[in-house]
């Protein structure tokens, strides 16, 4: 990650008195914070196998190409897109669907093969044939839960023309040319002229997030748009729908406390991914390894997140007087590991003592402008020989990491030009030697960069303060720098401003 800071160095030129009098102004902000936490591996059961897409161009689909509005009567102008929605009425075909000019073997050129050929006239017979302005498509989507526990999204390649729009489960999740169609009264939006004349069929990708879809069939829904009344042609494939593999989640700081009475267990975790997940259970006797029942319990768990920490809860009930239980949380293809807990015995004469234990806090990696006189003044710059100089010390950052984790970490900076109400000289006459003003954290100093007055490109390139290693010591430490300004009596006088970006990467 990375935080920046700003600077503003000033430098005043007096050319009669061929002294330069210089200045830095240092704007502090407030500190910038990384949290970060170590989190345990998880173990995961044989995923179940993925295809290569759920979607393609010959899919069966349902569609309406008679100028009906689908939605017509009802107040939800997406009840069509909706698995609710009864469909038995609408012809069925497979793509790619397409139209021209009426024809029977409609012939949009070889890039553009049509399977089924779509109605496209509101009266074929007419002398003055009018285009249907919006057709209907509808198909399912069949994804497990252990499938879609893999997924992040499906990727999804459509030829259209003119204009599209793509729902699933009554959600819209793209739209292409869609303008005109978000521009009328909902009461229009699903019989109406949309897109424009762009010639040839076109080609867009789009999105489903795995959050808009659920274990089973799944609706998805197009709305194809012609963008006129005399457009000559009409076009619509699903190429593909792809999924993409989500990264596997992690799982931490995984408790199992006793409930409101014996029969209940609470157990509670955080995860690295806000989804939805679960705890499976079973008898530890019936369980081996990491292969539980198909008799196991599963309960869905409840979810918060706070500050970018997603937190998981489910409670078991229904649970055996003293009986060993092992469970695991996550979903199907990415399991925790397996852990286990005993009920209490049911006739009360026993007593639980239990304490728990609190994932340890995962440390901070906090940084900040050391100071609060936001001017550091370089003093008068004199010539010397071919050039002014000039120099002064940057106010010192201070570093602060105690992540368990230690990655490395450096602060660096980088200065633009020195400008005045009308002329400017290049910020690379300005350069540093870095220094460890305090020592902690195992904390080490940059390399000196030198004036580009003498040579190379000085802090407009950005060049490294301070840094530590992976693995480095908790602590803190602080970091500052003599500054060096070099450059070429030639400068007009004047007074000069530039501004210096402090970043921190980690």
């Amino acid at each position: 990650m990375s935080r920046t800071r700003s600077l503003t160095p000033v430098a005043t030129a007096r050319r009669r008195s061929a002294r330069v009098a210089a200045a830095l102004t240092v704007l502090a902000v407030a500190a910038g914070t990384i949290g970060a936490g170590a989190l345990t591996a998880s173990s995961a059961s044989a995923a179940e196998t993925l295809p290569s897409s759920f979607a393609g161009s010959g899919t069966s689909w349902k569609y309406s190409d008679n100028n009906t509005d689908p939605a017509a009567g009802n107040a939800d102008r997406l009840v069509w897109t909706t698995g609710a929605f009864s469909d038995a009425a609408w012809k069925t075909g497979v793509g790619p669907f397409g139209a021209k000019n009426g024809s029977a073997t409609p012939n949009l050129g070889s890039a553009f093969p049509v399977t089924t050929v779509l109605t496209q006239y509101i009266d074929p017979t007419a002398a003055t044939k009018v285009d249907i302005p919006t057709f209907h498509f509808r198909t399912g989507i069949d994804i497990t839960a252990g499938q879609l526990s893999q997924v992040e999204s499906l990727t999804g390649s459509i030829t259209y023309d003119d204009a599209v729009q793509i729902f699933v489960n009554g959600t819209k999740v793209a739209g292409f040319v869609d303008s005109r169609v978000e521009a009328v009264p909902d009461a229009q939006k699903n019989l109406t002229y949309a897109g424009n004349s762009g010639g040839d069929p076109v080609s867009s990708t789009f999105s489903i997030p795995a959050s808009a879809l659920h274990a089973g069939s799944n609706t998805l829904a197009v709305a194809l748009y012609q963008d006129r009344s005399s457009s000559s042609d009409a076009y619509l494939v699903l190429k593909s729908l792809t999924p993409v593999i989500a990264v596997p989640a992690n799982y931490s700081g995984i408790t199992a406390v006793a409930g409101a009475d014996r029969s209940e267990q609470v157990v509670s975790w955080t995860t690295s991914a806000d989804r939805a997940q679960s705890v499976q259970f079973a008898p530890s006797a019936e369980v081996t390894g990491d292969t539980f029942p198909a008799t196991a319990g599963l309960i869905a768990a409840t979810g918060s997140t706070t500050g970018g920490v997603f937190t998981r809860t489910a409670t078991l009930t229904g649970l055996a007087p003293e009986t060993a239980y092992s469970y695991r949380v996550g979903v199907d293809g990415n399991w925790s590991a397996v852990g286990t807990f005993t009920t209490p015995a049911a006739d009360g004469h026993t007593e639980q003592v239990q304490v728990t234990v609190p994932q340890a806090a995962p440390g901070e990696f906090v940084w900040s402008i050391d100071g609060t006189n936001g001017l550091v003044d370089f003093g008068t710059a004199v010539q010397t020989g071919d050039h002014f100089a000039a120099t002064g010390s940057m106010n010192p950052v201070r570093v602060t990491d105690t992540r368990r984790a230690a990655p490395v970490w450096s602060i660096s900076a980088q200065v633009g030009d020195f400008t005045s109400a009308s002329t400017s000289f290049s910020g690379k006459y300005l350069g540093w030697t870095p220094a460890v003003v305090e020592a902690g954290g195992d904390a080490v100093a940059g390399a000196p960069v030198a004036s580009g007055f003498d040579s190379g490109t000085g802090l407009t390139a950005a060049a490294t303060l301070g840094s530590a290693a992976a693995g480095h010591a908790a602590g803190s430490a602080k970091l500052g720098a003599a500054l060096e300004l070099k450059l070429p009596v030639e400068v007009s006088d004047g007074t000069y401003q530039a501004t210096l970006t402090l970043t921190a990467l980690s």
